[in-house]
């Protein structure tokens, strides 16, 4: 398999698969990894068959591993709970089993975007971090660290409320909080940070070495709407993370009855623009919980074509709006809803114009976006899978009708003898 350093290795495991975690109180952090690596249940060697030792390996590495080896069963996985950001439904997820593995044995972690961490030795923005008395610093400056550089890190995450020090900090391979660079002063700095401030390192620590590729989605069953789930789900700084969830926006989202005159007040004016024949649509301002699209993404807005019995109408989601600016910060509501409405206006004259060019797009962009996840070459093996289930599926439905042309065939043969 391929790592996310680029490194080619040979993975293999014996045949024991844990149906449980280990039992008593671990020592370190991802102690059954280290332990399957150092007792010789999983072997790891370079392409050329040479024992490698997992202590070299960069974290990004090791955390792609620990995924792959969980997703295989070698590694116990315990469930995780969730709330769907949709519908607010509780969800159970194992996210290492779901983890598509493809792009890492087929070696496609090319990816601009799922294989991207955040560069070393460069200062990283972060939520503000007291440096002094008022002094706030917005950077920080990490080193790169392998697997024996972390260790230290590993038995101190056990209890991530402990007080750091110099050694921890090495382990983090902090080099710089803003312009403080000395070890002993950097454990201060982080020990005596807020619990936002916290969250804010761990943000930006996480995305140095963990790629977002190792991420699994999670499907709500009342909904269809798919969370994403960090895979493995245990990391360094889960514990600054969960301890303070992301601050609210300093201004409230506006009202449903808000959005919903602004909505209906431009659907009026946008709808007047379009042809007489194409006018017959209706506008409807959803406060439920939104439709989702096939790649299980929330929607903004939706097109429902006109029947016999209804003309079409075209939905806006309230709820995707104001979880926007709840998740992501204020922004350009109205300009958002303006782009929206046009957008399902535009499928409602595609449909009228005899072909919704525009819904083919959309399908085709959440296809191109699930292989990427899933890997081109995986893509292909699927659509192969696919497309013989269906022909064997077609011979299993269609038989008899076979079997009654191949003996007319064969009669037919008999008597013209």
């Amino acid at each position: 398999m391929t790592l996310p350093s680029g490194r080619r290795v040979a993975l293999s495991a014996d045949g024991e698969r844990p149906d449980e975690p280990p039992a008593g109180e671990p020592r370190a952090l991802f102690e059954d990894a280290l332990d399957a690596f150092e007792s010789g249940r999983v072997t790891l060697a370079t392409t050329d068959g040479d024992p490698l030792d997992v202590a070299v390996l960069a974290l990004a590495d090791f955390h792609a591993l620990r995924a792959v080896l969980t997703h295989a069963g070698v590694l116990h996985e315990e469930p995780v709970d969730i709330t769907c950001g949709n519908c607010g439904a509780e969800l159970s997820a194992s996210p290492c089993r779901d983890l598509e593995i493809a792009p890492f044995v087929d070696g496609e972690l090319d990816d601009p975007d799922l294989d991207r961490t955040e560069p070393f030795d460069t200062p990283l923005e972060v939520d503000p971090i007291l440096v002094g008395r008022v002094r706030q610093a917005r950077t920080i400056t990490l080193a790169p660290r392998t697997v024996g550089d972390a260790k230290r890190l590993f038995s101190w995450a056990i209890s991530p409320w402990d007080p750091l020090d110099a050694g921890v900090v090495d382990a983090l391979g902090l080099r710089a909080v803003g312009d403080v660079t000395e070890p002993e002063r950097l454990a201060k700095v982080l020990t005596d940070a807020s619990d936002a401030a916290k969250r804010g390192f761990a943000e930006a620590w996480h995305a140095a070495h963990y790629p977002p590729r190792l991420a699994a989605y999670a499907p709500c069953e009342a909904c269809g709407a798919r969370a994403t789930v960090d895979a493995p789900y245990d990391r360094e700084l889960t514990a600054w993370l969960d301890a303070a969830p992301p601050e609210a926006p300093a201004r409230a989202f506006v009202s449903a009855e808000a959005f919903a005159d602004r909505a209906m007040e431009m659907a009026d004016a946008l709808v007047a623009r379009l042809p007489e024949p194409a006018r017959a649509v209706a506008v409807v301002i959803e406060d439920g919980t939104p439709d989702v699209d096939e790649g299980g993404a929330p929607l903004m807005g939706g097109y429902l074509p006109p029947s016999d019995a209804s003309h079409g109408t075209v939905s806006v989601y309230y709820r995707t709006f104001r979880a926007m600016w709840n998740e992501d910060g204020p922004y350009d509501w109205e300009d958002e809803l303006r782009e929206t409405i046009e957008h399902e206006l535009d499928h409602h004259a595609a449909f009228l114009r005899g072909h919704d060019e525009v819904d083919d797009d959309e399908r085709a962009a959440i296809r191109e976006e699930e292989a990427r996840a899933v890997g081109l070459r995986e893509s292909a093996r699927r659509a192969r899978r696919e497309a013989q289930g269906s022909a064997r599926d077609f011979l299993r439905s269609t038989w008899p009708l076979w079997a009654l042309v191949l003996a007319a065939t064969l009669y037919t043969c008999a008597t013209n003898r």
